[in-house]
Order: C-alpha cells, then structure tokens, then sequence
C-alpha cells in the first residue's frame, strides 16, 4: 500500500472531522427534558473567507512477504509530515466546501522512515489549489509553476485535491436534534462513497456517531461529535497483474469539534490491514500489509 492510499482515505469523507468506537446501529433515547442540538459538522465557507491552517500527520505502514510459510521480505516505513500557513478560499462548490484557495506556507516539512526532515515547499511560497470531481485533474501550483507528483501527494495529505460529491452532514451526520450522549448511525453508502471508492477501494461500512459535548458561548454552540467506523475491503483496483486481494479491514477514530462559524478541529486514527497473494516472476506469494496513521487539523480564523 503507497503512502498516498491511506491518507486519501484519511481526508476522505472525514476531511472536516475531527475519535472513539461507537456501536453502529445504537440509537440513544433521550430523556424527555434534555436539551437537545442540531448536528452540524461542517459549517461551510464562502470566497474570501481567510483562516490559519496547521496539519500534523504520522504514519507508519508494514509489509510483509511470504513465499509459502516463509517470510522472504520485510518493509516497514514511516512519515511525519507538518503543515502551517494561511489560506484564503477563492471560490466555493455547491455544497459549501472550498473549491479554490492560496495558500501562504511558513512551515511545510515531510520525515521519512530517516526521521530527517526534508522541506517540501519552502516557507514564503505561495500554493493555489484549484480542486476537481478527480483528483488527478485537480491544478496545483507552487508560485504559479506547476506542482510536481511528490508535492501533490504530500499536500494531498494537508488538504483533499478531490472535490468530494458527499457532504460530511448527508454522510456522518443526522437530521435529528441529538442531546448529549445521543448517537446515531452513519450512511453507509455515502460514507462507502468517499472512504473507500475514491481510494481505489470497494467493500462494505457501517458505523455510528455519538455527541460527546456541547459547549454554549456568546456566540453559538461549539459541539464535539466522537465517530467510529469500520469496513470490509472486498476489492482493490490497480493491484499489479496476478495480484488479488483476499482479505481487508479497515477501522477509523474520529473526533471532530466543531465551533460557530465556519472553523474547526479534528483528531483521526486509521488502522487498516490488507492480505494479498497471488504469482509474481513465476512464483506465488502473499503480501500482508498494515497502516496505522494519525492525524491532527485545525482551522483557526484570521
């Protein structure tokens, strides 16, 4: 599994989110004279709108290689990557999100397994990001020149170059006012939509959320949603030839906190493992691959 796989999967349908397990299908009851609140997790944006933006990625993926019962190559790496900078949204898509944005960087580093910071994009850069229904159409520029493939995949860690059709509302969401300790059940196919199809992936996903706090304020009600969700990986396009998926799970914490305004923060773990086999140069063989990640976003307003 590529670096790239997993984090689309992260900055999926959780791009704005922010995490604990929660039994899917349990619906709590609410007590007749408990408050209760509208579920809004992404409170949109609109051209102009100006934030502070800090992402801290970390990563580490697994890969084993049996011929038979023997384990004939072991690969394990990690990744930390660190963003900060300010952003401005240029234009906004139907559903509310950013569909452009310029991008100040002040600090924007990648580690590898080395633990040596490399600079991705020097501080003082400017990166516009024009987003699109794919992600390999989407433009992305570093001081008007184009951005490489290594560039793309790293931001594409930092913000989502997909313009997601899903709504993080229609797919982790509920139209229900919810008190606090109410949960609910996600969508399954829309979650299905943006977990697992944009990354190549296909299978089955259920799960649920569950309203941890609410926080009145002068200016409105900052709610903090906990989501748990977990998949069946039954398919995997764009395996090499003679490669097939047997197996895979994937398990997601998400933590979002969501404030009034357009703004937020999010916390969220990924652990997905993957069996593969098949007949590489002749021989068969079987691949075991585990990813774990984490990562940390917050928007703040400017």
């Amino acid at each position: 599994m590529s670096r790239s796989l997993l984090a689309l999967i992260v900055l999926g349908v959780v791009e704005c989110l922010g995490g604990c397990h929660h039994p899917s299908g349990a619906v709590a009851t609410p007590a007749a004279t408990a408050k209760t609140y509208a579920i809004v997790l992404d409170r949109g944006t609109q051209a102009g709108a100006r934030m502070h933006l800090a992402v801290e990625t970390e990563q580490r993926s697994a890969q084993r290689t049996f011929e038979g019962k023997r384990v004939v190559r072991r690969v394990e790496d990690r990744m930390r990557l660190v963003f900060e900078g300010d952003a401005r949204v240029l234009a906004v898509s139907s559903e509310g999100a950013g569909a452009a944005m310029e991008l100040s960087v002040a600090r924007f580093v990648v580690a590898q397994t080395d633990g040596v910071p490399h600079e991705v994009v020097p501080a003082g850069k400017r990166i516009t990001l024009v987003r699109a229904a794919e992600k390999d159409a989407a433009t992305l520029s570093i001081d008007g020149a184009p951005a490489d493939a290594a560039t793309r995949a790293a931001f594409d860690d930092v913000i989502r170059l997909r313009q997601s059709s899903s709504d993080v509302d229609g797919a982790l969401g509920t139209s229900a006012p919810q008190p606090v300790g109410g949960s609910w059940t996600i969508d399954a196919e829309a979650t299905r939509r943006d977990l697992l199809l944009d990354a190549g992936l296909d299978g089955t996903v259920e799960g649920g959320c569950r309203l941890d706090r609410a926080t009145e304020g002068a200016t409105g009600t900052t709610l903090t949603v906990a989501c748990g969700l977990r998949a069946r990986i039954t398919a995997w396009r764009g395996l090499d030839a003679g490669l097939r998926l047997r197996r895979g799970a994937l398990n997601a914490d998400v933590r979002s906190v969501a404030p009034p305004g357009e703004l937020g923060e999010s916390d969220t773990s990924f652990h997905a493992e993957l069996w593969v086999d098949g007949v590489r140069n002749g021989r068969p063989l079987e691949l075991e691959i585990v990813q774990d990640q984490h990562q940390h976003k917050l928007w703040t307003p400017l």
